[in-house]
């Protein structure tokens, strides 16, 4: 796996988890977030951010601080789940 995919795994796991930490969390990954994929760290943000919008229906990221803490939970792990369904269905690929 590539560096990004990694850590996009491991903030989807983060998010996962959190519970009381969860908007400082979601504050960090909209504060750092980009677009290059040799900055593992931000382009996971994105990653992480984008998916996590779509799967719960927000106009932005911003919002997900404020929605249900177990809705971003599940989602989290849905898209966590569905990652790996990919890497098993595509060996080596996302």
């Amino acid at each position: 796996m590539k560096s990004w995919e990694l850590e996009y795994r491991a903030k989807l796991t983060e998010l996962a988890q959190a519970s009381a930490t969860r908007a400082r969390v979601l504050g960090k990954f909209i504060s750092d977030q980009g677009d290059d994929q040799d900055s593992p760290h931000s382009y996971a943000n994105r990653q992480v951010l984008t998916g996590m919008t779509r799967k719960l229906g927000l106009a932005s990221a911003k919002d997900l601080v404020t929605a249900d803490a177990g809705l971003v939970q599940s989602a989290a792990v849905e898209l966590l789940r569905e990652d790996t369904a990919r890497r098993v269905a595509t060996p080596g690929g996302r």
